[in-house]
């Protein structure tokens, strides 16, 4: 049996064709879970959630994460957003509610907005994947940007560190 892979992008389906390159699977072994931006932005969230039931119930035996280059995903300006919230007839209060019960980190825009790079989000997914203690240790994840002009993909590398016993190296 083929190792199924797991792979959390962003809403761009055109990306999707670079996954078999990038996984090095057949589109049949490939799982896609879309998250705008390509980011898991909370520990135990939805997004996480199903991360965590999608490596457990379908077999999942390696995760990647894909951020797309020059996307508009990580171009989120806080102040529109913010102006686009309030038309929508969200109150100022409602915001500041928010952020004292310290639902998102104590920040709903920041919260919002994500990273403002592929690779920073990329990177902060594959960070928050690993450190989940209900993600087995065994379980490889890895980050890349890509690039659908130019068919290129790259890997995001992070500093070697060691976390609660867990050993996360660059891959």
């Amino acid at each position: 049996m083929n190792r199924k892979a797991l792979v959390v992008t962003g809403l761009n389906e055109n990306l999707y064709e670079m996954f078999p390159l990038i996984t090095g699977k057949h589109p049949e072994e490939i799982l896609i879970m879309s998250s705008f931006g390509a980011e898991i932005s909370q520990p135990y969230g939805c997004s996480m959630r199903s991360l965590i039931l999608a490596v457990t119930k379908e077999e999942i035996e390696e995760v990647y994460v894909v951020g797309e280059e020059c996307s508009v995903e990580y171009e989120i300006n806080q102040e529109e957003l913010l102006m686009k919230l309030r038309n929508a007839g969200v109150r100022e209060r409602t915001i500041q509610t928010i952020n004292y019960i310290d639902a998102v980190r104590d920040d709903l825009l920041k919260w919002l907005t994500g990273h403002s790079s592929a690779k920073g989000a990329v990177l902060n997914s594959v960070k928050m994947i690993k450190r989940h203690p209900l993600i087995p240790l065994s379980l490889p994840v890895y980050g890349y940007t890509a690039d659908i002009a130019t068919g290129e993909f790259y890997p995001v590398i992070e500093k070697e560190q060691s976390i609660a016993g867990r050993v996360l190296k660059a891959n």
